[in-house]
């Protein structure tokens, strides 16, 4: 595993409370706030009210949150209620924030930040201090991110407020991390451990040992790893913290997936994936089954292998098109916001063109006329390309997301058909040297060299073919013969065969499944042919119909209904249904059939068996 698939510590900075709560805003239900907002009695609990609704609607809809961050402040402004601008400018500041505007995020978190240092409130400063690091957190400028942390950390220690100190450590310690200054992210989040304990704080001393666990493993110093991952979980599950229960599972998995010991690593990822489940957290989940997935592609359990793969594709593809919605929608936010923004530009500048008609009589009517339908002209232009190119850019969005998961389909049918051929080959070849060992009991030495020099010749062809989605149609049915050949070989003539196609058909330039017919024409002797007391035959059709290609195996043997009273309880003819999928995978659009067929003599008693196999004449690749 890499190191970059290590989950951290829900390694996104943790928040300090928003310090002006103390002002006396109670925590209500949303209609509860609406409702007093209808009832207030005065304008400065209006504004604690409007910034309550806000922060309700941080998470659940950030573009109502911004009006009523937006009424808050305009309100606050008018009474000079200070308490009530600063909160308004944060509760912007994270809306913003959440719709990916950082720069107004930015700007909104800084003009709080002024009015609190110009009141001398410190706890508000080191408060808004840390919500500006963490909005360049997901701006991804650590450097810049640690150095508001360290600042409103010099303010937490003057005022001895020993939990929000070991958060801000905390904070440290992960944009260190991400620096790659591991030995200054190790001694901040031990710090941060130290204060926690004191604190007598276990959901957080789980969460700071899971970090510091992550540490370690970047510095490849996996027992030491193993050994606060341990920790985090003992401390995890009985205070509760599923959510950190599931992530440091999950890490003690990746510990031992990278010191080679798999089936441990099994039994940590399959735990974790049951907590990332019962919690949701879709992302961990899907790393959960990508390394699943190559885990069990290492051990040699294919079909295991194929469906982690398969379930990481579909969340990964499901959570791509949540994102790319998310994309969307904030851009045209962001339109809609530009668009209000150019209005209220549009309405100052004709409100200034109207001051200078009033106070400027000299300036003749048609000039300022002419001058006002030249700019409102040259505003109509720029509104409408910018138009134009905000629907040309979510058009592009659209067109790279149906892209992506084409691209996906395919990666995901590729590695189906190649967990069926890893099936295929192993089923044939063993029942081939089967045949061998039966001849060398048998103590016929010259038919087993006769039968191995067909077979090295036929295993020679599977082989080469073998990563191969189509071949030329001349190769199959060379291989298909030499098969016939060997199997008539090991039954001493119990069968005789002829593989005919259709003169005007050229099997060179015809591209063809491998090893396709062979299942078929493998059951129609073993099941229809070797039960029969007398000689049968099969025989093999090639030729070409309106829509492609039409392949049938038809035998004279015991037919379908007795055959099935002669096999085992529990026989299932792998290779068939092994075939029938990789038809599924290879002509999904336009799939490829599979008929059976049961044949009568004229007295109507069972005389064999016919399969029709119609492939559509298009390449699917």
């Amino acid at each position: 595993m890499r190191a970059s698939s290590m989950v951290f510590t829900r390694l996104f900075p943790k928040m300090l409370l928003f310090a002006l709560l103390l002002l006396g805003n109670l925590v209500l239900g949303q209609d509860v706030l609406l409702d007093s907002l209808d009832r207030a009695s005065n304008d400065t609990i209006r504004i604690d009210l409007l910034n309550q609704l806000a922060d309700h609607q941080l998470d659940e809809d950030p573009k109502l949150a911004i009006r009523y961050g937006t009424r808050a402040l305009e309100l606050a402004g008018k009474i000079s209620y200070w308490p009530g601008e600063a909160k308004a400018y944060t509760y912007l500041g994270n809306a913003f924030n959440k719709i990916g505007q950082q720069d107004k995020a930015l700007e909104y978190h800084l003009k709080s930040l002024a009015i609190c240092e110009s009141m001398d409130f410190k706890i508000g400063v080191a408060a808004i201090q840390t919500n500006i690091g963490n909005l360049y957190y997901t701006m991804e400028d650590y450097e810049k991110a640690g150095e508001y942390y360290n600042r409103s950390l010099v303010i937490k220690r003057a005022l001895n407020d020993s939990a929000g100190i070991a958060l801000l450590l905390e904070n440290l310690a992960v944009s260190y991390q991400y620096r790659g200054q591991l030995i200054q992210a190790l001694q901040y989040f031990t710090e941060s451990l130290d204060l926690y304990k004191i604190l007598d704080a276990p959901a957080s001393m789980a969460s700071t040992l899971n970090g510091i666990g992550t540490v370690y493993f970047e510095m490849n110093n996996y027992r030491q790893a193993l050994d606060h991952f341990e920790q985090s979980l003992q401390l995890a599950g009985p205070s509760g913290q599923q959510g950190i229960l599931s992530v440091a599972t999950y890490n003690v998995g990746e510990v031992y997936t990278r010191q080679k010991q798999y089936e441990k690593a099994e039994k940590y990822y399959l735990e974790a994936l049951g907590l990332a489940n019962q919690m949701s957290y879709v992302d961990l989940a899907k790393d959960i089954y990508r390394d699943l997935a190559a885990y069990y592609a290492i051990t040699g359990s294919h079909d295991k292998a194929y469906h982690y793969q398969l379930k990481y594709g579909q969340l990964k593809d499901s959570i791509f098109s949540e994102t790319h919605s998310a994309r969307i929608a904030e851009m045209e936010t962001r339109y809609e916001t530009e668009k209000k923004e150019q209005a209220i530009e549009l309405l100052s500048k004709e409100n200034r063109i109207q001051e200078l008609t009033i106070s400027s009589q000299q300036i003749g009517m048609f000039a300022i006329t002419g001058g006002a339908i030249l700019v409102l002209s040259m505003i109509a232009i720029l509104y409408v390309q910018y138009k134009r190119r905000q629907r040309e850019k979510i058009e592009q969005q659209q067109l790279k997301f149906e892209q992506q998961q084409s691209a996906l389909q395919l990666q995901m049918n590729e590695l189906a058909q190649q967990a069926l051929r890893a099936q295929m080959n192993p089923h044939f070849i063993y029942n081939c040297l089967n045949s061998i060992q039966g001849l060398i009991f048998e103590a016929d030495n010259d038919a087993a060299i006769a039968y191995l020099e067909k077979f090295g010749t036929l295993l020679r062809q599977v082989l080469n073919f073998s990563g191969e989605q189509l071949i030329p149609l001349s190769d199959e049915l060379e291989m298909l013969r030499l098969y016939l050949s060997l199997e008539s070989m090991n039954r001493e003539g119990k069968f005789d065969f002829e593989i005919r196609v259709d003169p005007g058909l050229d099997p060179e330039d015809i591209r063809f499944p491998g090893m396709l017919i062979q299942p078929f024409v493998e059951n129609a002797i073993k099941h229809g042919i070797l039960p029969k007391p007398e000689k049968g035959r099969v025989d093999i059709n090639i030729s070409q119909t309106p829509r492609g290609l039409r392949c049938t195996v038809e035998d004279n043997g015991i037919g379908r209904q007795q055959a099935e009273q002669l096999k085992a309880a529990d026989h299932r003819s792998k290779g068939m249904a092994i075939t029938r999928e990789r038809l599924q995978l290879i002509y999904g659009n336009d799939p490829a059939t599979v008929n059976l067929e049961d044949l009568y003599d004229q007295g109507g008693k069972p005389c064999g068996t016919k399969v029709v196999i119609e492939i559509p004449d298009d390449d699917p690749f």
